[in-house]
């Protein structure tokens, strides 16, 4: 039977031939190898033992034998822009992943020896994505639908609705593949008509992903599905990121603690927006102490750069002399700036944070260093400057995802010295520090060579003995970010683009990567100043305080770690750096639209955290136009449609239900802003003018 048309067999034709050029198949071993994904770059295209083509979005595969069957894996390196290597706590688990390689096919294959003397050879063939390549078929979907307990076989069954409105495609239980954490892939399903039933033992989810894919059209990209279960207070190796809310802290601008340590510049040149402002980590200390964060409901917080910075000014661009304040001139690898605090206030500060329930990650300047580091000093020749760089003032700020300054030389991540020595100074931070993770900035001009050896170094030296998981965080969502201020800030975008924008975009990361959705990370004028039309005036104002809390509950119903900017939960001013890093003001010294923002910021942190759906539950857009956007989240135990009115004056709005959830007779607001009514699968929404609303969908099968 032919499947896919003559284009589908010409490319089955090409693939089998580069598959007979690396593959030579000499034991049934091979049907017990289990390739599984589990990285956070896009690679969607891996082929089974099988011969089934399984496209997946993640890079790393684990081979489902034992350490007692195989002697030894080899593989080949067939393109050098791949970082390939085996995880020190299993080293029958080889990941593959292209942060920046170009799109197109990439085969690699391995060999499998055994210890009785068979061999086995399998490929896996790997298609980089590029922005729209993933899109989502709305008429065909793989839905979360119920959680079960078997009591007689003491399972917990997981059901997923498959349902495709064309009805061209039935649910074929051959076009299924199930896969369980990273090793297993699940065999024992059943199918209820157009529902998967996947059973597990009970507790065996927790900590783990269940991902369920279905492939209806085998020249298409899988649909796919997955649960989860929290880790925590299971397995404290394991965090669970989509748990979390950020929140990033400029730690000059946020809280004075100690004011023998301001010392700010008395440069003639210098404004004060480009002066030290005073905050400390006694300061941040003090605020995390009296519980800021968790009445906020963050509970993971992102500290600027705390590396020693160059003393004096410098001119950053024309006309603008700057200090140090914002921690992206480091001057040594190992001290922490005195305008901040010493090294055991960070210690103290970190483990405060850690008995407050508080994770910290810290903003590492990883590209570069200033002109009067020890490293540039002692070993010019570890470092590189552009030509954008040659003179003053040329680029963008320190902040931005842009280059940098003639004062700043770059490491040439090239030599192997560079890449020990920073590497080393990493680990130094984390084991000195017990931070959770780093954060880093220009990520994308740093060779994937780094990377690869950075990731393989915290494994080996960090993770692996002390149990400990550390997060890497690579630049911001920048993309994501620019489409919520063109969507309800300057209203530039229609939010259905931005929707589809923001979907398209996440199309290139997998189900395991962690998003950051923001709409703000200090590199940009505020939000509440983009809103602005005539500043001061009352009703130009409500409008913009509107618009924002808006933006604020969208990044809090997307999937990932959402980030808040500190004072984008009081709706603070501020136009271009460094007018948009004002000190950080607090309850005393709000206005009463700036409380009703923290409020309502508050709030959502905490519906998101009670609502599992609104943190990994799946996300499908019901509707879209200029001024509207209803999605529903949704996983095992409840389904929550969100709707977004941007318009100025109200709207009245009529959405369909999806397929298996066309029973629902009741939709219970959680915000209290919006009406709803449910009549035969389709909810009537009546929206006031800039508004939003989550409605609790209850009752039906």
């Amino acid at each position: 039977m032919m499947i896919g048309g003559p284009a589908m067999v010409i490319k089955r034709f090409i693939l089998l031939s580069l598959i007979m050029l690396f593959m030579h198949r000499e034991s049934k071993a091979q049907e017990s190898i289990v390739p599984f994904p589990y990285y956070y770059e896009p690679i969607p295209t891996l082929n089974t033992m099988d011969g089934v083509p399984l496209r997946l979005d993640l890079g790393e595969y684990m081979a489902g034998v034992s350490a007692e069957q195989v002697s030894k894996i080899s593989y080949q390196f067939l393109d050098r822009e791949a970082m390939v290597f085996q995880d020190p706590r299993n080293p029958f688990k080889i990941a593959i992943a292209y942060p920046w390689g170009k799109p197109g096919l990439r085969i690699f294959p391995l060999r499998f020896e055994f210890k009785d003397g068979k061999r086995s050879d399998f490929f896996i063939a790997c298609h980089v994505l590029q922005p729209g390549d993933r899109k989502t078929e709305s008429l065909i979907r793989l839905l979360p639908y119920e959680k079960r307990t078997n009591t007689k076989n003491k399972t917990e069954e997981y059901v997923f609705y498959y349902y495709d409105e064309t009805n061209k495609k039935p649910l074929d239980a051959k076009s299924i593949r199930v896969l369980l954490g990273n090793e297993r892939m699940i065999h024992n399903i059943s199918m209820e008509e157009n529902k998967i039933v996947v059973p597990l033992p009970e507790g065996v989810l927790k900590g783990q992903i269940l991902r369920v894919f279905v492939n209806p059209q085998s020249d298409k990209a899988d649909i796919e599905a997955f649960a989860w279960e929290s880790s925590e207070g299971k397995k404290p190796f394991t965090l669970d990121w989509n748990n979390s809310i950020l929140y990033y802290v400029f730690t000059d601008r946020f809280q004075n603690g100690n004011r023998a340590n301001d010392n700010p510049s008395k440069d003639s040149r210098i404004i004060s927006e480009a002066n030290w402002q005073g905050g400390d980590f006694p300061g941040l200390l003090s605020r995390i102490k009296e519980g800021y964060f968790q009445k906020l409901g963050v509970n993971a917080i992102v500290l600027s750069p705390v590396n020693n910075n160059a003393e004096g000014v410098q001119l950053e661009r024309k006309d603008l002399w700057t200090t140090s304040f914002h921690g992206f001139w480091p001057k040594s690898p190992r001290e922490t700036d005195p305008h901040f605090g010493s090294l055991d206030e960070l210690k103290s500060l970190i483990q405060t944070a850690h008995s407050h329930n508080l994770k910290i990650i810290l903003d590492y300047p990883v590209t570069h260093v200033h002109l009067d580091h020890p490293y540039f000093k002692n070993h010019p020749d570890w470092f590189t400057l552009s030509e954008q760089q040659s003179s003053p003032g040329s680029v963008d700020t320190p902040s931005s995802p842009g280059l940098f300054q003639s004062f700043l030389p770059l490491f040439n991540f090239n030599n192997t010295e560079v890449r020990e020595q920073v590497i080393s100074d990493v680990l130094w931070w984390l084991e000195t520090t017990d931070a959770d993770g780093l954060w880093y900035r220009h990520s994308r001009i740093v060779p994937a060579v780094f990377w690869k050896d950075l990731d393989k170094a915290v494994r080996e030296k960090i993770e692996v003995p002390s149990r400990k998981k550390i997060y890497h965080y690579t630049d911001g969502e920048y993309s994501f970010m620019s489409a919520v201020r063109e969507g309800f800030g300057t209203q530039t975008l229609d939010l259905g683009e931005m929707d589809k924008n923001i979907r398209n975009m996440s199309g290139l990361y997998g189900a395991f990567s962690i998003k950051a959705p923001c709409f703000d990370l200090g590199n940009v004028s505020r939000f509440i100043t983009l809103c602005q039309e005539k500043p001061g005036n009352a009703e130009s104002d409500k409008r913009s305080f509107d618009l924002l809390s808006l933006a604020m509950v969208y990044i809090l119903t997307q999937p990932g770690a959402p980030i808040i900017f500190y004072g984008d939960e009081i709706g603070m001013p501020g136009g271009e750096y460094p007018d948009n890093l004002k000190p950080m003001r607090f309850a005393k010294d709000l206005s009463e639209p700036e409380k009703q923002v923290w409020e309502q910021t508050a709030r959502l942190a905490r519906l998101r955290l009670d609502h599992k759906a609104l943190r990994a539950g799946e996300s499908i857009t019901l509707s879209a136009s200029k001024d509207d956007l209803v999605f529903l989240r949704c996983d095992f135990s409840e389904k929550i449609l969100c709707a977004f009115h941007r318009g100025d004056t109200g709207a009245n709005l009529e959405v369909n239900l999806p397929l298996p959830f066309q029973k629902i007779k009741k939709a219970k607001s959680l915000l209290h802003q919006g009406r709803s009514k449910i009549e035969k699968g389709r909810i009537s929404l009546e929206m006031p003018p800039r508004s939003v609303d989550f409605f609790l969908l209850e009752g039906g099968d």
